[in-house]
């Protein structure tokens, strides 16, 4: 069913397959719908107002088990071959009437639907979207870019006025090799891009820890973890931490997850979310141990740096003294 319907897009030229000089399969295809889209929360999880910037779908090369593009798509995506839309000045026009019919600043994210900035040295998205991100700088809008890869180079020395964030997906090296079927670049290798862009290029970071998975001996790996970030100097302006989850519904993921996953569905159990995010959680007590251990470590070796939870309830974000008006999160100015 899956290559049926990619196939037929290939053949009446909506999709152009093509794999680009540094090796990854993408398609090629252009986008007919406004690239803004509008993320808001649902229900009790936490999960603050943001701007997806649709630059391209799909699952990208990276794969990891569970990502919700993998179920979102079903049997119109390739896992891991994306589909970059290539008429990116389209995108420069809605991004550019957004922005200006905006009544508050925004945080803009390309990362949602796809790791763009794995593909972005030859996709373009920096080199048509940064001169719009410039000519509306007064009105307080930021750029999101959410990555796996440690694809930073290209991005030093283009003049982005602090309007560009830089943020890392990271975890323990052990942790990221349970769900990283196909990953791009080691945590080793991102944590040293991510103080190439902090230090020589200047650009605001942050980190998202998420999913945080408790395996054997985790306080130990975790913490080490973090020594190294520390050691490599790297010190990041904004944590977001988020434990593995999954969609009680998403019945695809769920059969990945129980047949590849480190957690098996069957061990975690049914949160108190809302009706429209339900989600099958680790139960509430180990969560509050795990948050609160990883909390103070960050708090013991980045004393400046911000702090927020992704997508969990309210239950236990007050149970760790976050209230409604703690709105620090990744996505979050």
């Amino acid at each position: 069913m899956q290559r049926k319907y990619i196939d037929r897009m290939i053949k009446i030229g909506k999709w152009i397959p093509e794999t680009l000089p540094n090796g990854l399969k993408i398609y090629w295809a252009e986008r007919s719908s406004n690239y803004i889209e509008e993320f808001e929360s649902k229900g009790d999880n936490f999960c603050p107002h943001f701007k997806v910037l649709g630059v391209a779908s799909g699952s990208c090369a990276t794969l990891c088990k569970g990502c919700f593009l993998l179920g979102t798509c079903r049997v119109m995506r390739d896992p891991g071959v994306p589909v970059l839309y290539k008429n990116l000045n389209k995108c420069v026009i809605d991004l550019d009437k957004d922005m200006q019919e905006s009544k508050q600043p925004n945080v803009y994210s390309d990362g949602e639907k796809c790791d763009s900035l794995l593909y972005d040295e030859y996709h373009g998205v920096t080199k048509y979207l940064l001169p719009v991100f410039r000519k509306n700088r007064n009105r307080g809008h930021k750029w999101l870019r959410l990555t796996k890869s440690a694809n930073v180079k290209h991005l030093i020395g283009p003049e982005h006025e602090n309007i560009m964030i830089l943020s890392y997906s990271l975890n323990p090296q052990k942790v990221a090799d349970l769900f990283e079927s196909n990953p791009q670049a080691t945590i080793t290798e991102r944590i040293k891009a991510a103080v190439l862009a902090q230090n020589v290029g200047g650009y605001p970071s942050r980190v998202r820890i998420d999913p945080i998975i408790p395996i054997s001996n985790w306080k130990e790996i975790y913490r080490e973890f973090l020594i190294e970030m520390k050691e490599l100097n790297f010190n990041p302006d904004r944590f977001t931490l988020g434990i593995y989850r999954i969609l009680k519904r998403s019945k695809i993921i769920n059969k990945i997850l129980d047949s590849e996953f480190a957690i098996p569905v069957k061990e975690l159990e049914d949160a108190d979310d809302s009706k429209e995010q339900r989600r099958l959680r680790i139960p509430l007590k180990q969560r509050i141990e795990i948050y609160s251990f990883i909390i103070e470590e960050i708090k013991k070796l980045f004393p400046d740096s911000e702090i927020g939870l992704c997508k969990e309830t309210k239950a236990l974000r007050n149970s760790l003294g976050f209230t409604d008006e703690d709105k620090i999160c990744n996505c979050t100015l």
